[in-house]
């Protein structure tokens, strides 16, 4: 069985420090790098992708500047990233495209190959939300076509995937409408 684990933004500037620091996402830094270090005993590959701009991206139209490619923000926190075997960096609220795009590559970033693919980090309703669907989405249609032989089943961690909370932004409400999302998309929630 080949497994993988997304750890997606676990990164400074998200986790630890940063205009879009989150109490909730350093919470969940411990419980993500227990179950990164048992998965990298276990054989499995650990992926982060993690959240990097330049001055100019288009994500500063809604978002206040973050993680800057120079900065200390795009890092993945030291306590999971000891345990990446891969560190992407992303430019989307998502992320499945430039693991696409490395997958031309790299084989290890061709999502087709793993049996199950483990998503945890932050946050539920943006790059959580976004990589699970199009990555489901996407295997669905390679399946259809007749492009692998068997659908990798996609998993969702909620004890370690989380959302921001701020005025307008309720994290438990946005939690539960974004996960019962997940679930009718094909993607299994675990509790």
């Amino acid at each position: 069985m080949t497994n993988i684990v997304i750890v997606m933004d676990m990164n400074i500037g998200f986790a630890k420090r940063g205009s879009l620091f989150s109490p909730r996402t350093e919470k969940l830094i411990q419980p993500i790098a227990d179950f990164c270090r048992e998965k990298s005993k276990a054989g499995w590959t650990i992926l982060a992708l993690t959240d990097t701009h330049d001055p100019s991206d288009v994500e500063f139209g809604s978002f206040p500047p973050h993680c800057l490619s120079e900065s200390e923000e795009s890092k993945v926190v030291p306590e999971i990233g000891q345990y990446c075997d891969i560190t992407l960096p992303k430019y989307t609220t998502g992320g499945f495209f430039e693991v696409q795009e490395a997958s031309e590559n790299d084989a290890r970033f061709d999502l087709r190959q793993y049996d199950e693919i483990h998503v945890v980090g932050c946050c539920t309703d943006l790059c959580i939300y976004n990589f699970s669907i199009i990555t489901q989405k996407y295997l669905e249609l390679q399946y259809h076509h007749k492009n692998i032989s068997r659908m990798p089943k996609i998993f969702a961690h909620k004890a370690m995937i989380d959302t921001y909370d701020m005025e307008g932004h309720p994290a438990e409400a946005i939690n539960q409408t974004f996960f019962g999302h997940i679930a009718l998309n094909g993607i299994e929630v675990i509790e």
